[in-house]
């Protein structure tokens, strides 16, 4: 007679160096350029681009953006700042 056994699964080990997806909050003057040059400057600076969510300006907010990237570990603590510096970004957040 045989014994039936779950099949065992081996753990992966975690990649502590791997980049992590990041969301950013983008919000914008509403001109339509503003979402090529930010998605263009973060693929110049290695990030991977995850998802992009793009709302345009209306009556009842000004244009935004959410990005998802994964970016470099060299680099993931400078995309803040890069973003803040385009311009018509209004404001950028880290969520």
């Amino acid at each position: 007679m045989s014994a039936m056994t779950q099949p065992r699964t081996i753990p992966a080990p975690l990649d502590l160096g791997a980049p992590r997806p990041r969301r950013y909050a983008v919000e914008t003057t509403g001109r339509g350029d503003v979402l090529v040059r930010a998605l263009a400057l973060l693929r110049r600076r290695g990030c991977r681009i995850v998802a992009v969510d793009f709302h345009e300006a209306d009556r009842h907010g000004p244009g935004r953006f959410d990005v998802c990237v994964e970016a470099p570990p060299r680099t993931e603590h400078r995309i803040e700042a890069w973003l803040s510096a385009l311009v018509d970004v209004v404001g950028v957040r880290q969520g």
